[in-house]
Order: structure tokens, then sequence, then C-alpha cells
């Protein structure tokens, strides 16, 4: 069988295209997962104001010139940071509470925050929990588990969990994680009715 010359040329040039391709593709793919090692082993990199975490992050409180893991933060959780120190950057929303620079990647998207929650009224009773806090979205996924107990407004009264204002957005606490209390102001001043 006889194969001109013009049949070989573009036989070529399909190899060619192709290897090419692969190149490419296997080059790119390396770039990604060198910028992803970057962000995530060299304290050097420079994050954005908003930042993702990658996997479950620590959350610390600088205490007695030491960083002390105080909980953590979820996987896919959006974080507004600043003031880095050395490995440690500050949380905007949380005040007092830091994280460290590893599991952290750049987040490029706008983000939208929904604070419609601001114009409703605040129940006169607070949600106290017990000795750890867990926060949830209105999905039930755990977005921050904070190692301390803490007396919250209670905003929304759901079946099973209240809605209550924290890092600057409305998330849940489940009924079964505290006590709700009751209180009422008086001249600006807030007294909890003890039962």
């Amino acid at each position: 069988m006889k194969i001109n010359v013009k049949n070989k040329i573009i036989v070529v040039i399909v190899i060619l295209l192709i290897l090419f391709s692969m190149k490419l593709f296997l080059f790119n793919n390396k770039e990604e997962v060198r910028s992803k090692n970057l962000i995530n082993n060299n304290s050097n990199i420079e994050l954005n104001e908003y930042v993702k975490t990658e996997d479950k992050v620590d959350l610390y409180v600088f205490q007695d010139n030491e960083y002390i893991k105080s909980g953590y933060v979820s996987k896919d959780v959006i974080l507004h940071i600043s003031k880095k120190d050395n490995d440690y950057y500050s949380l905007d929303d949380l005040d007092d509470y830091y994280v460290k620079s590893d599991k952290l990647s750049n987040y490029e998207k706008e983000v939208v925050i929904n604070d419609r929650y601001k114009n409703y009224i605040v129940f006169n009773s607070n949600i106290n929990t017990y000795d750890k806090t867990e926060f949830y979205d209105e999905n039930n996924n755990l977005i921050y588990s904070i190692n301390k107990s803490l007396s919250l407004p209670i905003i929304i009264k759901d079946n099973d969990k209240y809605g209550v204002e924290f890092a600057n957005r409305l998330l849940y606490i489940k009924d079964s994680d505290g006590k709700v209390e009751d209180r009422w102001t008086t001249n600006g001043n807030i007294y909890v009715k003890r039962t």
C-alpha cells in the first residue's frame, strides 16, 4: 500500500499537535500543584484579604506571648483575614482569633455577605452554650468550633436550633448545645432572668 507525501505530512502534524497538547496540559497541572504548595507551605506568600480553608484549620488565641489552640474552622469556609504575625493571620470577623497560613488559599471570587438578618428583631433571650460552642450554617454544615462557652442573643428560633450573629454572619447553634435564658432591658441595661 502506497502512502502519499501529503498524507504523511498530515499524520506527522496531528501527532505533533497531540504531543504538544499533552505537554501543555502536564505543564499547567504541575504549575497549579506548585502554586498551591507555595501557598500552603511558604509563609512568605501574600494572601488576599479573603481566603478559603483547604482543610480543617485550627483557631488560636494569643495568650501569655504564645498562640494557644482554641477551636477550628471547617474546610471550604471563606475567611476575612488581616495583620500577619509570623505564620498567623488575625481574623477580621472574629476578634482575638488567629489562623495559621498553612491550609489557606487565596479566594478570588467576589464575596457577597448576606446581612438581611440584621433587620430582624432580636428575641428577649440568649442561648448559653456549654463548654464548647459549635456554629452551623443554614444547611447544617459545621463552620466553627470554639472551645469556650458563649452567651449570644437569639435572632431566629427554629425547631432544633437557634440563629445567632457570629463572625458577622447568621449562624446556628443546636438546641442540644446550650440552654436558653430570658433577658429584658431597662434604660439600656440588660438583665438576665435566671431560672
